[in-house]
């Protein structure tokens, strides 16, 4: 039988779909070769002949995790107005679901307190990743009129991916929730998205719109590298 690189590609692929998975659902500590290559029907010595190592392994896995967040974060944002678009991010980020369904999740809450521990590759990784995240909040934050939108879109990172983190240590499922709730509004205000910023009728009964108008989409975020 020919030899089929694209056939190699694709299992190689699985590899690093099914290591994502467990790196998002149960953490760095539970990636294993033999478990991996069995759960997809493969042999424990058939990994050599895709990766050099565990942690190049790894490492791809945590490009995957992010990738699928930033395809996730376009798929809401784009075709809407900088603003819309950042409120919507904020409010599909900090929801329930994201701090349920591990599987679903962004890497940074679920393995920044990891990365110090990992592998310099596995930093690198980690670092494009969130670096790619920044970029794109700060590309609407920008078209907004901040001067500081780099150093905004760090800050409101952190705090979503902290309120994510904070709320899945919290039994009582109120209080959780009251937390995401908490952050969702200090994350608006930080970066100026109150009601009035995505159109709607202010206490006063004025029609809001953010301080500075423009009607740039957020599909500039494919644009991001």
């Amino acid at each position: 039988m020919p030899y089929n690189p694209h056939h190699k590609a694709r299992i190689r692929q699985s590899i690093v779909f099914e290591a994502a998975r467990v790196l998002s659902t149960e953490g760095p500590e539970a990636i294993g070769v033999a478990a991996i290559m069995s759960k997809l029907g493969l042999t424990h010595g058939g990994f050599y002949a895709y990766f050099r190592s565990i942690d190049e392994l790894m490492a791809e896995a945590i490009m995957e995790i992010f990738n699928e967040r930033y395809a996730w974060m376009l798929r809401v944002t784009e075709g809407h107005p900088p603003d819309e678009a950042l409120v919507r991010f904020i409010d599909e980020y900090l929801v329930p679901r994201h701090r349920d369904v591990f599987e679903e999740g962004c890497a940074l809450p679920m393995l920044a307190s990891y990365v110090p521990h990992m592998s310099q590759a596995c930093r690198k990784r980690f670092a494009e990743g969130t670096a790619r995240l920044e970029a794109a909040l700060a590309k609407m934050l920008a078209t907004l009129g901040h001067k500081q939108a780099k150093q905004l879109a760090s800050c409101a990172l952190a705090t979503m991916a902290g309120a994510i983190s904070l709320s899945r240590t919290i039994s009582d499922r109120g209080s959780s929730d009251a937390l995401l709730g908490a952050a969702k509004a200090t994350v608006k205000s930080q970066l100026g998205l109150g009601k009035a910023s995505i159109g709607i009728a202010s206490k006063d009964g004025s029609s809001g719109k953010h301080q500075v108008e423009s009607k740039s989409k957020s599909k500039m975020l494919g644009k991001v590298d």
